[in-house]
């Protein structure tokens, strides 16, 4: 972080400023412990709370650490969903950005050995094995779900040795809207339900929702996030999109309260 000033006659001084702790990004698929995703679970529900997070670098040949940092208590401050998408082959990962309140190298033991599962088969989120239920429509309705991001707002401060700054939460949970894209065969459904809520202005026609998300060999439910008082905004026609051919029609929502759950391994 930089900080700059003017002396009397005018130069502009340049200097360093106070040292920032950023928010740390992790890039995760669903091998990780139970209790790193009751984490974020809880987060996405609006009961934060603040854990001690450690990082390791591992040889997973040998299956012996490398290094190891510790950002002391940190909290969740943004997670994002990589929603889904049928004509995709790509795979997604979930982001969770956590504000450390250290950032400290832990000396490592060259001996020790990771928890089997963090070297076991990985269970990926595969974009294109994902179903998007909502009550009263059929759960093939929904061809995609774009990418969504939860967020807390941030507050700024001077913290620990050397007056770092760190980003703390503050405030509530900030829920995104979904934009999903629907089939020309379920457009009639749902342009009846826009105009109870946008036209008429029934508010007692809001639902439930559910988007699942399956193993590669579609056996396995991997994990689902749960949506609460659903209300369709707006509904518009989905123009091509360039080298694709692509049609349907693109869907805002809103909800209200949202669970996420993965299942175990």
């Amino acid at each position: 972080m930089e900080s700059a000033g003017q002396d009397k006659s005018g130069r502009v001084n340049r200097f360093p400023g106070a040292p920032r702790r950023e928010p740390v990004t992790l890039q995760m698929n669903f091998n990780q412990s139970a209790e790193l995703y009751r984490w974020v679970g809880g987060f996405c529900a609006n009961t934060p709370e603040t854990r001690d997070v450690g990082l390791t670098r591992a040889d997973a040949t040998r299956g012996q650490v490398i290094e190891q940092w510790s950002l002391g208590k940190s909290a969740i401050v943004e997670t994002v969903f990589p929603g889904g998408d049928l004509q995709s082959e790509e795979e997604g990962f979930l982001l969770v950005r956590v504000a450390p309140t250290s950032i400290e190298r832990v000396p490592a033991d060259a001996a020790s050995r990771p928890a089997a599962t963090a070297f076991g088969k990985a269970r990926i989120w595969q974009l294109n094995r994902f179903q998007f239920a909502i009550d009263g429509f059929e759960s093939d309705d929904v061809i995609r779900v774009e990418p969504f991001s939860v967020k807390r707002r941030v507050v700024e401060a001077k913290t620990g040795p050397g007056a770092f700054v760190t980003q703390t939460p503050s405030g509530t949970l900030e829920l995104p809207n979904l934009v999903v894209t629907i089939t020309d065969d379920a457009l009639t459904r749902w342009v009846e339900w826009h105009e109870q809520m946008v036209v008429h202005g029934q508010l007692d026609v809001e639902r439930n929702g559910v988007l699942s998300m399956v193993s590669a060999d579609g056996t396995t439910e991997t994990a689902r996030i749960r949506f609460e008082h659903l209300g369709i905004l707006s509904i518009r026609d989905t123009d091509s999109r360039s080298g694709e051919t692509r049609k349907g029609w693109q869907v805002e929502l809103y909800f209200e309260n949202m669970i996420f759950e993965v299942s175990a391994p």
